[in-house]
């Protein structure tokens, strides 16, 4: 990469990119570093693509290779593990003999569907989210109904004891945030703003949210257990309280302008959250909070999409 703009700082702005056929590294000669660097291309089955023309390309070619045996039983463990919350083999990338697949015949089966169809994931996404393991909610004792044709084309069920109900998973960084985004209309007001101003104010809020919620791949709990300072953000902090502000002109605003009865805009709240209708006891609550503010009703029924923010129902993928 060479720099061809700077800022008035003196950091490089823009930088123009070379694609090379060998790695390059700066320092004396001789170091670690430049003896990974002179190292022969050798794949893990032996294969040299130190004459190839273009190594990258080579390393693809042989990693989609049928002749390959690693790749596409790591990628579909690697997907059925994201999917699912665990994948046959965990750690996801500790492939080795000592530490054996579960269900290793349905692993097996996937991973040459995968590779027949020339490593479709559209086609692999489909077939494991078909699956009744996927279809299984977090509630214990779910059962999936089945549809018609269910059955075709689909590998087998996996047992009940590995994936007998969906895990709780903490919504993403970018998946937490878009979504507090999507129930309060926040892209759709911010827009009117400048648009400099917007990218690096939803920016700064990824990089908190990141920070605070982005966790090991690798790790896939059995029980997920949150942390004080995330749970403390989502409460006090700045992200969703200016969100709740910004709110004012955006969902919550259009919600009480309207004529409707507390009742239905309570409702619209929960259907704008966690995507159902309140329970006669939650719609009660809810109510009595609404009543008691008297005429203080925005900051009650902003209280009240704040508690839906914050709510496992809306922060867990389930």
């Amino acid at each position: 990469a060479i720099p061809i703009e700077w800022a008035a700082d003196g950091s490089p702005q823009r930088v123009e990119l070379f694609e090379i056929s060998k790695p390059a590294y700066g320092g004396a000669k001789g170091t670690e570093l430049g003896q990974i660097a002179s190292a022969p291309p050798i794949t893990l089955d032996g294969t040299d693509l130190s004459d190839a023309g273009d190594r990258r390309e080579a390393l693809a070619d042989w990693t989609t290779s049928p002749q390959n045996p690693w790749f596409a039983r790591a990628f579909v463990n690697r997907m059925w593990g994201y999917f699912l919350g665990r994948g046959f083999v965990e750690p996801v990338d500790d492939f080795r003999a000592s530490n054996p697949a579960q269900l290793p015949v349905l692993l097996d089966h996937m991973a040459a569907d995968f590779a027949a169809s020339g490593y479709d994931i559209k086609r692999l996404i489909k077939m494991i989210v078909s699956t009744e393991a996927y279809r299984v909610s977090a509630t214990p004792g779910h059962i999936p109904t089945k549809g018609q044709g269910d059955d075709a084309g689909k590998p087998p069920a996996a047992p009940s004891g590995l994936w007998s109900r969906f895990p709780l998973k903490p919504l993403a960084p970018d998946e937490l945030l878009d979504s507090i985004a999507l129930a309060t209309d926040l892209d759709e007001f911010l827009p009117k703003k400048n648009a400099d101003e917007l990218t690096k104010a939803r920016a700064q809020v990824r990089r908190q949210f990141t920070f605070l919620f982005d966790v090991d791949e690798e790790s896939h709990a059995a029980i997920y257990e949150g942390t004080i300072p995330q749970a403390l953000m989502l409460m006090n902090g700045r992200a969703v309280n200016q969100t709740l502000r910004v709110g004012r002109a955006g969902a919550l605003l259009k919600i009480l302008a309207t004529p409707e009865s507390d009742e239905l805009r309570i409702e619209a709240l929960y259907l704008r959250t966690v995507s159902r209708r309140p329970t006669p006891e939650e719609l009660r609550v809810a109510l009595s909070l609404v009543q008691v503010r008297g005429s203080h009703r925005h900051e009650a029924f902003e209280d009240v999409l704040w508690a839906l923010l914050n709510s496992a129902e809306f922060v867990f993928n389930h």
